[in-house]
């Protein structure tokens, strides 16, 4: 491929497109999980688009940076585009500890009261948007009976529920940021 693009001199082309490679695809899939890293969902083929934190039309020096590059699905990638304030990014969740910015109420995402960087990134990627609001409140319906059955249940009954309610916090769950914080407000796990 590489010495096609010199003989052709799309050579430029080639570099600034070497993100696109499917190991690397294959790679930021694993680093996230198989979700997008803003919304959390978890991603299909159809919908998986390598995402450029800082955008590459406006930092076209950091296309191909590692730390530059995740996944994202293609409802956040559009909404992003290059909307970017260097002085408020979007919280970068490999950087930035989203909980600081945000916070959430049941299946809600909400920007803590006068932080700019949490209010881009709700605003900008809608987190409660319909389908969105929707899948989350789903996800807590399912995790709220299984909490329902752990406070009730003693003994052997109580350690399965446990070890179910731990898993259902794995990073390769989806929306784990709020499926965390009702947890922590809803069930007190011992």
């Amino acid at each position: 491929e590489y010495t096609q693009a010199k003989r052709s001199g799309n050579l430029t082309e080639t570099i600034k497109n070497r993100y696109k490679h499917p190991q690397i695809k294959a790679r930021l899939l694993e680093e996230t999980s198989e979700k997008c890293a803003y919304c959390e969902i978890k991603i299909s083929d159809f919908n998986t688009e390598i995402e450029h934190i800082l955008p590459k039309d406006s930092f076209p020096e950091k296309v191909v940076e590692w730390e530059n590059l995740t996944i994202a699905c293609s409802d956040c990638n559009r909404k992003k585009l290059d909307n970017i304030d260097l002085d408020n990014p979007p919280i970068n969740p490999f950087v930035d500890k989203p909980s600081i910015h945000l916070v959430a109420l049941g299946p809600m995402i909400m920007h803590k009261s006068g932080d700019m960087r949490g209010e881009v990134t709700e605003r900008l990627f809608k987190l409660n948007e319909g389908r969105l609001f929707e899948r989350r409140k789903e996800r807590l319906e399912n995790l709220s009976n299984l909490l329902d059955k752990y406070v009730s249940s003693e003994g052997l009954m109580k350690r399965l529920l446990k070890k179910e309610i731990e898993k259902e916090q794995n990073k390769d769950k989806e929306f784990v940021f709020v499926v965390k914080a009702y947890i922590k407000q809803v069930c007190n796990l011992q």
